[in-house]
């Protein structure tokens, strides 16, 4: 595999990688994006793109402020990337209603309110009869919920072609079905060994999820410490009145999509690379489902 030497590669296609690869490419940098899967068919297919930094990460967390920080710039984002790409991207800020079942979880979200509170993020703390009139659909025996109102979702896949796409107008190169297995120096550049030959640039951002742990990695000792774990999704067709926002529990949380489909999400498990759904992870986030 010749190539003409890259400002930039991006070892990762998906929605971390492309995002790189684009904001790079727009800004003048020549820019090639190599991956041995097609584009958003890593652990990007599995995500559904539920953004809500203040259910997910915890207070004392650093990737709090890094995710609401990364939350803020969405609109903006979105704006931009469909109109570099053509695409639009479905995106809608819904809020989220993360629903408590007995007391302890009730307990649980006042205390994420008063955080919620000091932070100045506008959410509201309910009793059950208010969380039925936020989503008529909950189960019975609710006991209250918080509705977070700047949370929302985003089609992840979507979103990973769109910014491909845009990143390509800006001139970014895709290599596909190549699988990186090396990186090095070589004087002032970079070489990337792939399955097909190597690739010459002159800095690399390796962005291949939990897969980086296999790359050979000149001058590091140690192995990037990442591991996978598989997190099974349910997307279902939906004959209800749709949800008005995605809505958690402790045991599944429900997004509902533009097209009139529900993902159910998410299971996590130690399963290593297998990425095979089964009987027990359907059967659990199908339970957790209608309970919710």
């Amino acid at each position: 595999m010749a190539s003409r030497p890259s400002d930039i590669l991006v070892v990762g296609a998906g929605i971390v990688g492309c995002a790189v690869a684009y904001e790079l490419a727009r800004r003048g940098a020549s820019v090639e994006v190599v991956d041995e899967r097609p584009v958003a068919m890593g652990a990007t297919q599995a995500s559904a793109g539920v953004l809500a930094p203040y259910i997910e990460a915890r207070e004392d967390s650093p990737l709090l402020d890094l995710a609401v920080r990364s939350l803020n710039l969405y609109d903006d984002f979105i704006a931009r990337v469909a109109d570099d790409s053509g695409i639009a991207v479905p995106y809608r800020r819904t809020g989220t209603l993360d629903v408590a079942t007995d007391e302890s979880e009730l307990a649980a979200l006042r205390t994420i309110a008063s955080v919620l509170l000091r932070r100045a993020v506008p959410s509201l703390l309910l009793d059950a009869a208010s969380a039925r009139a936020e989503e008529p659909l909950l189960a019975d025996g609710v006991a209250g919920g918080l509705l977070i109102e700047n949370h929302g979702f985003v089609a992840a896949a979507q979103l990973t072609h769109a910014l491909v796409a845009a990143a390509r107008r800006h001139g970014a190169q895709l290599v596909e079905q190549s699988r990186v297995r090396r990186i090095r120096r070589s004087g002032a550049e970079v070489l990337v060994d792939t399955d097909r030959g190597s690739l010459t640039s002159g800095a690399v951002v390796l962005a291949a999820g939990t897969w980086s742990g296999a790359i050979d990695i000149d001058g590091v000792m140690t192995r990037v410490p990442v591991r996978p774990v598989r997190g099974q999704l349910l997307h279902l067709g939906w004959s209800e009145p749709p949800l008005r926002r995605v809505t958690w529990s402790r045991r599944c949380y429900m997004v509902p999509w533009d097209d009139g489909t529900v993902l159910v999400g998410a299971t996590a498990e130690e399963a290593g690379f297998d990425e095979r759904a089964t009987v027990s992870g359907v059967h659990d986030l199908l339970g957790a489902a209608c309970d919710l």
